[in-house]
């Protein structure tokens, strides 16, 4: 006979990670502005954002998506009615290049409000039910509602986007002119009144000014998406140093292809932050992930696994208060990945 407490713990796992795995682990991940439609070019289009309203002549509109890692609300407005046509390049780095130079006259804003519900429910359950939470640690220390929830600063964020999206065209065999893939590059402005440290919420008023480039596409069985932002963190707190982050995110998939090779079908993550302060040296955060992914019946399947550092004043859940010594934290984490 499995004791009720063993039950309910073996149940809640179950639940956790079929969630992970058929609700919300990936489409992509995107953020805003979401990527443009696959289908042929005849108009901009904004997917997943509907335009459901004008302002005047130009086009705006909003949607909602809900993930277990990550779930957002937008809403945009298009200033540019009247795209340039970008054609699309093999090499990543013109690609980045021609998003660069046309962000430098901006034509697209954008406002989002996010939420990490997985991350935010771990932090939430080690607080209020603690006895609970401390029934899904195995071995030492291995807790793996924390594991699911790590590598996430903030429960929730506001950002405004200010820049251009662009659409990359290319001419199939049969001549026919179709969207290869679209990117999004300019100012992100984010800020928030919370932020995680050590699985707590801890009041702060913080922003993040960064510039970002942004896009993907899908072209016949492969997929690709970048991700790349520069920029500056304030923490609002006086025990934690400001940083210059950089992030770089990529993610290459073919349905027709099972190499097992580093770069393909893959999804890598590096985020790095350098703490501004006389008193702090070298990297104040280091959060890197691979993940290998296999064609599935139609889908993507595979494990991300991640490595987490921060050198920094440990944060103590029942005094509220951060240690008076930095600590050198390192973590494991796991999370399970598919992408239709």
């Amino acid at each position: 006979m499995i004791p009720l407490g063993k039950l309910k713990r073996l149940l809640f796992i179950t639940l956790l990670l079929f969630g992970t795995l058929s609700v919300a682990v990936t489409s992509g991940e995107v953020s805003f502005p979401s990527l443009a439609e696959e289908e042929e070019f005849s108009d901009r289009k904004v997917g997943p954002l509907s335009r459901q309203w004008k302002l005047g002549n130009l086009d705006g509109g909003n949607s909602f998506v809900f993930g277990v890692y990550r779930s957002y609300h937008t809403m945009y407005v298009d200033l540019d009615p009247t795209p340039e046509i970008n054609l699309w390049d093999e090499n990543e780095f013109r690609l980045y290049r021609q998003l660069m130079i046309r962000s430098l006259k901006p034509g697209f804003i954008t406002f989002e409000m996010t939420g990490y519900p997985l991350a935010s429910l771990s932090a939430w359950m080690e607080e209020e039910q603690g006895e609970f939470f401390s029934s899904l640690t195995f071995g030492e220390d291995f807790n793996i509602l924390r594991s699911l929830g790590a590598g996430v600063q903030e429960p929730w964020s506001m950002s405004l986007f200010i820049g251009q999206l662009a659409d990359f065209l290319e001419v199939t065999e049969k001549e026919e002119v179709v969207r290869a893939a679209s990117g999004a590059s300019g100012l992100v402005i984010t800020g928030g009144l919370y932020q995680l440290f050590d699985n707590c919420f801890v009041p702060s008023n913080w922003f993040r000014l960064e510039w970002k480039l942004k896009g993907g596409g899908e072209r016949g069985s492969k997929k690709q998406e970048w991700d790349i932002k520069a920029g500056y963190r304030n923490y609002g707190l006086p025990d934690i140093s400001n940083a210059i982050s950089f992030v770089f995110s990529r993610l290459r998939a073919d349905r027709s292809d099972t190499n097992w090779g580093l770069t393909k079908n893959s999804l890598l993550l590096v985020d790095l932050q350098v703490p501004i302060s006389e008193f702090d040296s070298g990297f104040s955060r280091i959060l890197v992930s691979y993940g290998k992914i296999i064609p599935f019946k139609g889908k993507f399947v595979g494990l991300k696994i991640g490595f987490g550092y921060e050198n920094r004043r440990k944060y103590d859940g029942e005094t509220k208060e951060f240690r008076s010594e930095k600590e050198e934290l390192r973590g494991i984490f796991f999370h399970p990945v598919v992408m239709f």
